[in-house]
């Protein structure tokens, strides 16, 4: 599993709300197998036993139908279900006595994953289609003298492409996943190298990204993101998987992100815990060291 920044940015500068919400559960998850791989571990080998539906080489699609519609579903899902069920009690990961639908795709996933590839890993999905992304700038060739003249902050907002043979260099702005913020203020420290390759004006790339923002937040998507610190996620990850109380994960907030030593009060742990549970709808059962 890919290790995390300092903090989380959930979703973009106008992203869908399911975008958001299935970010913050798949940071949840990365935290979960960073600080405790035996859950995915115990997950994909107890869907391998037998009398089990087997779920390589089928898809999400394939399992939302089977769970509507039981009796379409291979010879032993039921069974697999009943696992994935007593799986997620043993570490705590439930909403209301229930594996959330959210996880259980997840879980069915990557059990699928596992069987075809071999490779343990968690994805997440989520409802709705993605906003409309917009060509900032449109690819250009990327010849060696076009590469020397583009300055390193203005390349962090670029995208390479292969066309044709060959490389091209352009800047794509999603509203769902990048902040408007950071791309103009590099189209704008940068303008005369942009002026100079693209022939657009700085400004002129600043109004797409305010129009496609502008289409985003029309068609229903909320302004912002969604942020955390990566603490908050791991505080989460050990106060359900782990059963740690609030007390314990405040004497030592930072195990498993940094070396540095502090200690925070317990209420801040439990309701930064709180909020990102309500988040991903998951629930935490109180232990009797919690206040």
């Amino acid at each position: 599993m890919p290790r995390a920044a300092q903090s989380y940015r959930f979703g973009g500068e106008a992203t869908l709300p399911s975008i958001i919400v299935a970010e913050a559960r798949l940071a949840f998850l990365w935290a979960v197998d960073e600080l405790y791989p035996e859950v995915l571990d115990e997950l994909v080998e107890a869907a391998a036993a037998p009398g089990l539906a087997r779920l390589a080489g089928y898809s999400l699609s394939d399992f939302r139908y089977w769970l509507a519609d039981p009796l379409s579903a291979p010879a032993g899902w039921d069974k697999l279900l009943e696992a994935i069920e007593a799986w997620a009690r043993r570490w705590r990961l439930r909403d209301r006595g229930h594996v959330p639908p959210w996880l259980l795709h997840a879980a069915l996933n990557a059990i699928s994953r596992h069987q075809a590839h071999g490779c343990r890993w968690w994805s997440v999905g989520w409802g709705g289609a993605v906003p409309d992304s917009c060509e900032v700038l449109p690819p250009i060739a990327l010849t060696p003298e076009v590469e020397r003249a583009l300055p390193a902050g203005l390349r962090r907002i670029l995208t390479v492409v292969s066309r044709d043979g060959g490389a091209y260099i352009g800047c794509n702005f999603s509203p769902a996943f990048d902040g408007a913020g950071r791309f103009k203020r590099a189209l704008r420290k940068y303008a005369h190298s942009v002026l100079r390759a693209w022939h657009v004006s700085a400004e002129q790339a600043c109004r797409r990204i305010d129009q496609t923002v502008a289409a985003a937040l029309a068609r229903g998507c909320v302004p912002g993101q969604w942020r955390a610190e990566r603490r908050i996620v791991y505080w989460a990850a050990r106060a359900v998987v782990g059963r740690e109380a609030y007390e314990d994960i405040a004497n030592d907030p930072n195990r498993g992100v940094t070396d540095r030593r502090e200690r925070i009060s317990p209420p801040t742990v439990r309701n930064q815990v709180s909020e990102f549970l309500a988040l991903i709808n998951l629930r935490r059962r109180p232990g009797p060291k919690d206040r």
